[in-house]
């Protein structure tokens, strides 16, 4: 039976695979995006519409939900820039959403992402599905938080506490810093990561919804976990490169939870998100293992890939081919650079001018970057300190055209 869907978080790495899911099955589905770029692409994505706001804005919440018999509520985060913490985020945002929907009058069934940082670190035990919340970090109490709001609210909610999420092109998985030699995570390697590919997550998700147990919680994870060593020692037989390294060896964790606490404390001061905090050293050294018995006995849920080796072909084949094209294209790409080097250094502009020069000689550089940038990548941030051809790397920008742009555009203080 077609249904009429609210999906909130419905440009995220989760959320816009569950639309597309949604939209092949037939269903109805409006999405709630932070942006109109990111909107754009979840209607392409196959939701009839997206409303572009943020979870606090109940009235936009609200619009949404008319006429809604079922929310995906998977908005919310570890942290947002300056004071924007992670009870305002998740706690916050579930409280909007509960209120929004009373005051349309609206009871569609809700399931809710929530993550398995409610338990804290474990010491690498298993969990069943009905053991109590206990956690360990400001993201893992917002989100338990967070449960108890839908849970007391009246509406027919299912829980889904989510592991580890990874699937192509995710952050998680360290590849462009693996295979580049730079990959640092805290920790010794020995936690236990309840990882899951992102396919299988969609689909558990919406056989979650599927499901009649109101008020119930669900482990969405693999039924096999793996140790952070392993996982990552198989991330690295297939895009090649350098290990990852585990800094615990080298720093103390005293050292490591200071650093983090200072790093937070300067950055809620600007309208920047801290690149490291406190939550994220505890999260990366969790170690949790989820039984998955509700999905596996309940549901009769089938995983694609129930473990790592199935889940990180699948995740990694496509980078690993590309890997292999741009080795055999390097030696030529290097030649150009280096002939585009030298016309720079005429015309003040190369590939290794950093952007923020780029951005003080040339004004109108910075939305030219912005609009390359956006078309290709709307998630992740240009940093000022990166090299013309480290933007050009990351975000997929062909580097001559880049540069051809930037070069027409008068220099400051010349002629319009």
């Amino acid at each position: 039976m077609a249904r009429r869907v609210l999906v909130t978080g419905a440009s995220g790495r989760i959320g816009l695979p569950l639309v597309r899911a949604l939209a092949a099955a037939g269903h109805a589905v409006t999405g709630l995006a932070r942006s109109p770029t990111k909107a754009a692409v979840v209607r392409d994505a196959g939701a009839v519409g997206c409303l572009v706001g943020g979870i606090h804005d109940r009235a936009l919440l609200a619009r949404g939900a008319a006429g809604a018999d079922l929310v995906f509520h998977l908005a919310g985060g570890l942290r947002g820039p300056g004071a924007e913490t992670a009870d305002r985020l998740n706690r916050g945002g579930t409280v909007a959403l509960v209120e929004a929907l009373s005051e349309a009058g609206a009871r569609p069934r809700v399931v809710y992402a929530s993550s398995a940082a409610v338990y804290g670190d474990r010491a690498g035990l298993w969990v069943e599905e009905d053991f109590p919340a206990s956690p360990q970090t400001n993201y893992g109490r917002s989100k338990a938080a967070a449960e108890r709001v839908l849970l007391d609210s009246g509406l027919p909610v299912r829980v889904a506490r989510i592991g580890i999420v990874y699937g192509p092109g995710f952050p998680v998985l360290l590849d462009r810093a693996i295979r580049a030699g730079r990959a640092w995570l805290p920790g010794e390697g020995d936690a236990w990561m309840p990882v899951i590919h992102v396919d299988d997550c969609v689909q558990a998700l919406l056989a979650i919804a599927a499901s009649d147990a109101d008020g119930s919680t669900w482990h969405v994870a693999a039924p096999e976990p793996a140790l952070a060593l392993d996982f990552y020692r198989e991330v690295h037989a297939r895009v090649g490169g350098r290990p990852v390294r585990f800094w615990s060896t080298f720093v103390p964790s005293w050292a490591q939870a200071w650093a983090a606490s200072r790093v937070e404390a300067a950055f809620e001061r600007t309208p920047m998100r801290p690149p490291i905090t406190p939550d994220h050293l505890r999260l990366l050294s969790a170690s949790v293992r989820l039984k998955v018995d509700g999905l596996a006995r309940g549901l009769a849920f089938r995983w694609r890939h129930p473990d790592i080796a199935s889940g990180l072909d699948a995740a990694l084949r496509p980078a690993a081919s590309l890997a292999r094209a741009l080795d055999r294209a390097g030696e030529r790409f290097d030649a150009l650079a280096a002939r585009l080097d030298a016309l720079g250094e005429r015309l003040d502009v190369g590939p290794s001018t950093p952007v923020a020069r780029i951005l003080a000689s040339r004004p109108g550089a910075r939305d030219v970057l912005a609009r390359r940038h956006l078309s290709s990548c709307a998630d992740c941030p240009v940093g000022e300190d990166e090299t013309l051809a480290e933007v050009a790397e990351t975000h997929g920008l062909f580097l001559p055209d880049l540069l051809a742009e930037i070069r027409a555009l008068p220099p400051s203080g010349g002629p319009a």
